[in-house]
């Protein structure tokens, strides 16, 4: 009994500031990652992990060959704490009020996830605010200003503190306009296909889908042939007045040929398969629960089943996902 005094004794000493600054400590191994994700300024942090190491007699954060690492003592209450935070923002967050999430979309996949999203209120307890990036270095420059916390899309390159996770693929489909109804459902020969002008997607000089033109170029297909566009909308119109080719994802292709008639045909050439990437600030580890859900929901919204990878069309006019 005196056991259990003395610890509420403790227990009403603990400043909660402090408690958020563990968390976020735990989380980050990093000072100054946790102390933006917390709102507070480095120094400040600082002195937090300073009186944290007094309250629980041990380090908890050292510097290490390889950077900050946690102590024993640290990577055991990284295993605690989170879960302990988890049930307390639980019990605060009862009167109904919704974490926001902000995160940054590819801008070809927002018709695909937008309709999808909007099916619920809220994902996995947390309110979206959506916007959209062009390219993947665009997406990359938002997480890593802190204007969004979660970015979807092509993969971004690697960057301190980032992390990334594949939670699809999904192949391109070739679409043409009324102009090349000919070839119906059928698939072309390689040299009659590589005989179509194809459009090629580019921002700025940047390839948006370079496993396209990779593609293309291993065929002998001078780049130099290909129509540049710079957006898709304005792409699929062309192509649906005109005898050229585009070949988009899969998600793509389903709203571009409902809105503008284009039919699909079977590509020549194997091209490879879209990778859709989820990344987020590392110090968002906590959150997994929320980071699987968005996962999920994205790959669902995408290929129509969760994890489902798409093959290329098969006769018969319409697009289909992979029953493999």
């Amino acid at each position: 009994m005196a056991t259990f005094a003395a610890l509420e004794r403790s227990l009403s000493e603990v400043d909660i500031n402090l408690l958020v600054a563990l968390d976020a400590l735990l989380a980050c191994k990093n000072v100054t990652h946790a102390a933006r994700r917390v709102g507070q300024s480095q120094p400040a942090m600082s002195r937090l992990l300073g009186r944290l190491r007094d309250f629980l007699g041990d380090d908890i954060l050292v510097r290490s060959a390889a950077g900050a690492r946690l102590t024993i003592r640290g990577e055991y209450l990284a295993q605690l704490v989170p879960v302990a935070m988890s049930q307390a923002r639980g019990i605060i967050g009862t009167r109904g009020q919704l974490e926001d999430a902000k995160i940054s979309i590819d801008v070809n996949l927002m018709p695909a996830l937008l309709p999808h999203f909007a099916k619920a209120a809220n994902l996995a307890g947390c309110r979206l605010k959506i916007s959209s990036h062009k390219l993947a270095a665009d997406g990359a420059t938002q997480l890593r200003s802190h204007i969004v916390d979660y970015v979807i899309g092509s993969p971004l390159e690697k960057f301190e503190g980032i992390l990334s996770e594949t939670m699809c693929y999904e192949d391109f489909v070739t679409l043409v306009g009324p102009k090349n109804e000919h070839w119906g459902c059928a698939e072309p020969a390689l040299e009659q296909f590589l005989a179509m002008t194809h459009i090629s997607l580019v921002i700025d000089q940047t390839e948006i889908f370079p496993e396209i033109t990779q593609a293309f170029a291993t065929h002998g297909l001078q780049l130099s042939k290909l129509v540049k566009v710079p957006d898709i909308a304005s792409a699929a119109m062309m192509a649906s007045q005109t005898k050229f080719a585009l070949t988009v994802p899969r998600s793509s292709a389903e709203w571009l040929a409902r809105m503008l008639g284009l039919s699909p045909l079977v590509p020549a050439i194997k091209f490879p398969s879209r990778k859709i990437m989820l990344s987020w600030h590392a110090c968002h580890l906590c959150e997994r629960t929320f980071i699987d859900t968005l996962a999920e929901a994205t790959a669902e919204a995408i290929t129509g089943k969760s994890g489902q990878t798409l093959s290329p069309r098969k006769p018969g006019g319409h697009i289909e996902p992979n029953q493999e």
